[in-house]
């Protein structure tokens, strides 16, 4: 708890005793010992062992704590603001506990971007809280972009795994449950043989027994209510011997 709430705490305190309409009340050297009491107990149970962070300098260690920013000029920053004198230790053990707590690290990743932007916004005479407020935003950023590369480097993985499945089974080799260009049908083959999953107005899958893609009827093997009852189903018939057509 900061000075400027234990002071509205201690406050709070005061101003519900002599909000009384009793004088004799307020002024009863029995209800200011409750009163006292009341007060030694809220500052006890509220005592921080931070006590040289007010709220300014915790706002400004909690936005530096992932910024790639020398100790010492945080700290000489920190020991600007209002508050008792800071030793470096002290920054330095401070970031350690929100650390601990889950605030961000500095990551190795945005070093090197990081450091260039401070050098470059110190140089011009940028004052440090700008400086966190404009590496944190760098930061953001950069994490968007790589965020924005990362998911459509996977869906580039995911086309070329489609299409080669679909080559695949277009070629004629075995292949688990798969939709074909924009067919809302599945289509799998097993042991050479082709099979088509249809999703049914009742909402049941009906399994057929196919010769190809263009096979609109096929032969109707059964109807599941999901895809691995189905797909038991063609484990099963895909080697037993198939009826003349």
């Amino acid at each position: 708890m900061s000075d400027d709430q234990r002071l509205h705490a201690v406050f709070t305190l005061l101003r519900e005793h002599v909000a009384s309409p009793s004088l004799r009340h307020i002024r009863d050297p029995g209800q200011l010992s409750k009163v006292a009491t009341k007060i030694l107990k809220t500052l006890d149970g509220a005592r921080d062992p931070w006590r040289k962070w007010p709220s300014a300098r915790d706002t400004l260690i909690r936005k530096a704590s992932g910024c790639w920013i020398p100790i010492e000029d945080i700290h000489a920053a920190l020991a600007e603001l209002p508050g008792p004198p800071l030793t470096k230790s002290d920054v330095t053990g401070r970031l350690l506990a929100l650390w601990e707590e889950g605030l961000d690290r500095p990551e190795e990743t945005y070093r090197t971007g990081c450091e260039a932007l401070y050098v470059k916004e110190k140089t011009a005479g940028t004052e440090l809280a700008a400086i966190v407020e404009l590496m944190n935003d760098r930061v953001g950023e950069e994490i968007g972009r790589r965020f924005k590369q990362d998911w459509e480097e996977r869906a580039r993985r995911r086309a070329e795994i489609k299409e080669a499945a679909e080559l695949a089974f277009l070629s004629g080799s075995d292949s688990k449950w798969i939709r074909i260009e924009t067919s809302s049908d599945l289509y799998c083959r097993v042991n050479g043989r082709t099979y088509r999953l249809t999703r049914a107005p009742d909402k049941k899958l009906e399994l057929r027994r196919v010769q190809s893609l263009e096979d609109a009827a096929g032969r109707l093997i059964g109807r599941y209510q999901g895809r691995p009852d189905a797909t038991k189903a063609v484990e099963q018939v895909a080697y037993q011997p198939e009826p003349r057509r």
